[in-house]
């Protein structure tokens, strides 16, 4: 299935797979067109070595058990130059202070969100990456999940 595709340094990206960070951000409003539609994660080649000490105010409330193993994981761990998963976006809109959890940074109202939910991990698609919103074939298995893209995009 075709489906819309953002890039996103690791280890962001991986986070919104594992469900960890349920919010993303950007500067700008130009994925407001992504209202209601499915699409997918991809990781860039580039690590954020920064992600850490930006996230871990936010990722320290859940940060226990397995959690912890996997904050503590090596840059070379996470995959790069894929799709990691899929997911709806649920709602979108300018932040406020009290989105920062969910987006595992600081937010404010110069902030843009995409609320995501419904997320599928996916077996790693290796694919090019691009800025902006570009368009791959994205093999989706799980039926309830096509289902709720067709319930979102009426």
């Amino acid at each position: 299935m075709e489906l819309p595709v953002i890039s996103l340094w690791q280890p962001w990206a991986t986070w919104i797979a594992w469900g960890w960070k349920t919010i993303e951000t950007r500067g700008h409003d130009r994925f407001r067109r992504l209202a209601g539609m499915r699409l997918a994660i991809h990781a860039a080649q580039h690590f954020d070595h920064d992600a850490m000490a930006v996230a871990w105010p936010y990722l320290a409330e859940i940060a226990d058990g397995p959690v912890a193993q996997r904050v503590a994981y090596p840059p070379s761990y996470y995959p790069k130059g894929v799709i990691v998963c899929t997911a709806a976006v649920e709602n979108l809109g300018w932040l406020s202070p009290a989105d920062s959890r969910a987006a595992l940074c600081q937010c404010n109202s110069s902030r843009f969100g995409l609320w995501l939910g419904q997320v599928q991990q996916t077996p790693p698609i290796k694919i090019r990456g691009r800025q902006g919103i570009f368009y791959a074939d994205v093999p989706i298995t799980d039926p309830g999940i096509l289902d709720a893209k067709r319930s979102l995009k009426k």
